[in-house]
């Protein structure tokens, strides 16, 4: 059984064999989770281009960063459903052309657009860069959000996950026996590059202040792993509200975390003690991390009445289709606020909800005609090669 993508909102459904028979234990909460994530990128661009107007309070990177940073931890949770040891180099072939096979198709595809249309684009000085950048999936390393996003503004975040992806046979490699070296030295790097973008401003370390989150996920994942058999996650058991309630107070517990500025960082995180200032911003993303893994973890079990809701065919569909939705939204949005000018204000909201509309029905056409079947065709023809070897 092979899980869905575990990137940036790229998973296809995730799916776990139970020990105890050839039939996939399918986490469908976690899919659905991935659309909601998705959703509040789409809500953040459709404000940057005024297709909807949020409180003054809301700052607009909030859902960005949230929905990335979420992104992050559940790609370490999923990849280690599927890949908990990883060894040998057929192994580890095997896996990146996995990864490939599930980022690759959509990746490119959407970035044509952008590309061809001058309407889209937002190409710096020299373009041929750029796109270079972008086909070896490097733009997150970019020093600022323009060098980053010239191509396809969201999808600057697969290159971070692409950093992760190749760090993570390291991290699971020979049984994990490297696993806790590699997450205490992931975090001591991932707060250094924090501190270079406090100091700095440049956001040339993003993918690997990113690994705090993509690390916290795989622990997560272990923990659950070691605490929840098959048998109880299908079990309905007497503790259908108990759970309910777990599932309800991890949603509660991003709320504070929610309203909270990470990047860029809240001042108010930074203290003066005896005329010394104590820059406790660090603390920020360490909390929203786990606030994160403690949702993947109660809606993992698959107990409570959300996360059953959300095995819904419809949300777990929606989810399938987050990773196309996430790639295609920002072109659909860009055309519908160049409309604005020739249409009156009262019809703004109308162009918001096409533009949603749009998008999905893209997504939903491109999960299904475009990058399911490439990846399963790419994914084969690897894993064939793979066997002659």
């Amino acid at each position: 059984m092979v899980i869905g993508l575990e990137s940036s909102p790229s998973l296809d459904r995730v799916g776990l064999t139970d020990a105890s028979s050839d039939q996939p234990v399918n986490f469908e909460a976690l899919t659905s989770l991935r659309f909601f994530a998705a959703l509040s990128i789409f809500l953040l661009h459709a404000q940057v281009h005024e297709l909807i107007i949020l409180s003054a309070d809301v700052r607009i990177w909030y859902s960005l960063v949230q929905g990335v940073a979420f992104f992050f931890v559940l790609s370490g949770f999923v990849l280690t459903l599927r890949y908990e040891s990883v060894s040998g180099w057929k192994q580890i072939a095997l896996f990146y052309s996995n990864r490939f096979a599930r980022i690759a198709p959509l990746y490119y595809l959407t970035a044509i657009p952008f590309i061809a249309l001058p309407s889209l684009q937002h190409f710096g000085a020299k373009p041929w860069k750029e796109m270079l950048a972008y086909a070896f999936a490097l733009q997150d390393w970019g020093s600022n959000l323009a060098a980053q996003t010239p191509i396809n503004p969201p999808a600057h975040s697969i290159s971070s996950e692409v950093f992760f992806y190749a760090l993570f046979p390291l991290f699971m490699i020979s049984h994990k026996r490297w696993l806790p070296i590699a997450a205490v030295s992931s975090v001591v790097l991932a707060m250094v590059a924090w501190s270079f973008y406090r100091s700095t401003g440049s956001t040339a370390c993003t993918p690997v202040f990113g690994l705090i989150f993509f690390v916290a996920g795989i622990l997560a994942c272990l923990r659950f792993k070691r605490s929840q058999s098959a048998a109880k996650r299908r079990c309905a058991g007497g503790g259908t509200m108990l759970s309910t309630a777990a599932e309800i107070a991890s949603l509660i517990a991003v709320i504070p975390l929610a309203i909270k500025a990470t990047y860029p960082p809240a001042d108010e995180l930074v203290f003066t003690v005896s005329s010394i200032s104590v820059d406790c911003s660090a603390i920020y993303p360490i909390a929203l991390a786990i606030s994160f893994c403690f949702v993947l973890y109660v809606f993992a079990g698959e107990r409570g009445l959300l996360s059953r809701l959300l095995k819904h065919r419809a949300f777990v569909l929606l989810g399938e289709a987050s990773f196309a939705f996430f790639l295609v939204h920002y072109a659909v949005i860009t055309v519908c606020r160049s409309a604005m000018p020739v249409v009156p204000p009262s019809a703004v909201p109308i162009l918001f909800a096409v533009s949603f509309l749009v998008s999905l029905s893209f997504a939903l056409i491109l999960y299904r005609f475009v990058e399911t079947p490439l990846r399963k065709l790419i994914a084969a023809k690897a894993k064939a090669l793979l066997a002659k070897v």
